[in-house]
């Protein structure tokens, strides 16, 4: 999935050298950006633009690599690899995650980022693979995407799936919506699930609405045409850290994952609102950043693939359905 488990350059040449003036001091290459360098650091990781081995294709990393990466033209050829791996591979990935709604979320997503239609990427329908994983009203839990317990992604994988359906130009189904709009507390935050993780729970008890819950909470609404709650705004306000930062739950320190996640949510609103708390955000992510380039989780000195991801999304400044790159399309399908 695209979340955590719970709690866890370039060379210019002179002026000198192009006017032949010998005397002239050189002009200094332009230092690369945080974004850049993390692009770079997930390159490292994913050289073929995989995760795991063909046919064993992890789609929902491979997937949320190349949304990460979208906007950088260098790291986007290695991305391009990987998706059409995926488009070489695709009937037998849609069986592997045909009850994982989140993996198919993330498919139809990067698929029209990169404009590839997902009803027919390669010889398969995603958006009636993520559609059939619905639960209907005779189940326990109607109006979810997928039979998975959903204690601790529910919210998560319906926010994805409501944000997925967005980009795939379909109408978000009614029940869909009426459950991630019950997941929201009286605070304003989301819970994960409020059937088992009641609004009432104590964050130190790792209980209540998260932040997660709540950045993609906003981003399927948003993307279903459901406004934001004045709570909502007020809740998400409130747990940003002096640092810019946002943790797992309320009173946990800022960590990359949370607060790339909320920028993206942020980024979704296109809201003058929350101006501030995105420069704030941004500002804030070179504080986790290594000198690899890739971010690291607090109380770890290494950078992972997940917190590098997810903060590189929450820096690239697009809602959660943009199109990075529509003239790609032809890279993946031939």
């Amino acid at each position: 999935m695209f979340t955590r488990p719970l709690r866890r350059a370039v060379l210019t040449t002179s002026a000198a050298t192009l006017l032949g003036l010998s005397a002239m001091a050189p002009l200094s290459a332009a230092s690369p950006t945080p974004a850049q360098r993390a692009a770079s650091w997930l390159v490292s990781q994913a050289p073929n633009g995989v995760f795991g081995s063909p046919p064993a294709i992890s789609v929902a990393q491979t997937a949320s690599f190349a949304l990460a990466v979208g906007t950088n033209p260098s790291a986007r050829r290695t991305a391009l690899k990987g998706l059409r791996s995926m488009w070489v591979n695709a009937p037998s990935l849609a069986n592997s995650v045909s009850n994982d709604p989140g993996a198919l979320a993330l498919w139809i997503m990067v698929a029209h980022a990169y404009g590839v239609n997902p009803r027919h990427f390669s010889s398969v329908d995603l958006v009636a693979k993520l559609l059939a994983t619905l639960q209907g009203s005779s189940s326990a839990t109607p109006g979810l995407f997928g039979s998975a317990d959903p204690t601790y992604d529910g919210t998560y994988r319906q926010g994805l799936s409501l944000v997925a359906l967005k980009a795939a130009g379909v109408g978000a189904p009614s029940s869909a919506v009426r459950w991630l709009t019950q997941q929201r507390c009286p605070n304003g935050g989301f819970s994960s699930d409020v059937a088992v993780n009641p609004c009432s729970g104590r964050p130190a008890d790792y209980q209540g609405a998260d932040l997660n819950a709540t950045a993609l909470g906003i981003a399927g609404l948003k993307a279903a045409g459901v406004s934001n709650a004045l709570a909502t705004t007020t809740f998400v306000k409130a747990n940003q850290h002096r640092d810019g930062g946002w943790g797992f739950f309320p009173g946990d320190p800022s960590d990359p994952s949370s607060t790339g996640l909320m920028l993206a949510a942020l980024h979704s609103l296109s809201s003058p609102t929350f101006a501030a708390q995105v420069t704030k955000g941004q500002n804030s992510m070179k504080s986790f950043q290594l000198g690899s380039g890739g971010f690291a989780y607090p109380g770890s000195n290494t950078a992972d693939v997940l917190s590098s991801i997810q903060g590189l999304i929450g820096l690239q400044g697009k809602t959660l359905w943009a199109v990075l790159s529509s003239s790609s399309s032809s890279s993946i399908t031939h």
